[in-house]
């Protein structure tokens, strides 16, 4: 989807087919940190720009899930005119959406075409400096602290 969609599918959600009720600006920045939250919650996104233009198409994210930055930028709005309920309910569409989005990338089931997909594991290693987080203790010597006392 481009910018003017997402304004338009944000209009139609909102039930604000005039523009007078909501400003486009408005609509437009909340995509944009629609946009922000994506990249913020799944690093594989992390590439993801603002929609400078009308015509600008959301970039990385799977063509079906596009929407779920109108309904973000829906949420916010009816966050902004106090319609609480609505503004929740959409918002938790969106993270739940969000989330399955994201458990779908790292289980392999969703893949992504042009994005180089990092293993942070792979390459962060911390065992031996801090342990295994699991028992707290390191794999070799373990201090027992200083002999003769206890």
């Amino acid at each position: 989807m481009n910018r003017l969609q997402l304004v338009n599918r944000v209009k139609s959600l909102t039930r604000d087919f005039t523009g007078s009720i909501f400003r486009e600006n408005d609509m437009v920045d909340f995509v944009d940190e629609g946009i922000d939250r994506v990249r913020q919650v799944i690093p594989e996104l992390s590439g993801m720009v603002h929609l400078v233009s009308t015509t600008s198409e959301v970039a990385l994210m799977p063509d079906s899930y596009h929407y779920l930055l109108a309904i973000y930028s829906a949420s916010r709005c009816f966050s902004q005119d106090e319609s609480q309920y609505q503004a929740t309910v959409m918002m938790n569409e969106f993270e739940t959406k969000l989330l399955e989005l994201k458990n779908g990338i790292q289980s392999g089931e969703i893949i992504l075409i042009g994005v180089d997909v990092l293993n942070v594991e792979e390459f962060v290693e911390t065992k031996s400096y801090w342990g295994n987080y699991r028992t707290g203790t390191f794999d070799d010597d373990i201090d027992l602290g200083v002999e003769g006392v206890e």
